[in-house]
């Protein structure tokens, strides 16, 4: 199923859960050649809600609680991540919606 949101003018999310070839990285969204993902392994115990950015080589890392914040970045520019911690934050039911389907609550 995808259904595309639009956010204004700028942008739009499709939202589709999808895997890469192994199925270990389900994609929550894409926006503007970004990949919003997590790892279907995520550590045992599991660590706390959080997603992943990835575009090129370049990488990031953001917690969704209590508030969404920076984790970790490799490659991006502080300008970049703060568009991305935007993103995050207009989109963080979708991200939490994703993650609660997929590990439970």
């Amino acid at each position: 199923m995808v259904n595309c949101l639009k956010y204004g003018r700028r942008f739009c999310i499709i939202w589709a859960i999808s895997y890469d070839k192994k199925g270990n990285m389900p994609t929550i969204f894409r926006w503007k050649g970004y990949r919003f993902f997590f790892y279907s392994n995520e550590g045992i115990p599991s660590e706390p809600l959080h997603v992943h950015v990835i575009k090129d080589s370049n990488v990031a890392k953001f917690w969704l609680e209590p508030v969404v914040s920076l984790a970790e970045s490799y490659g991006m520019s502080p300008p970049e991540l703060n568009k991305l911690e935007k993103v995050v934050e207009n989109n963080a039911k979708i991200i939490k919606r994703a993650w609660y389907e997929y590990f439970g609550d």
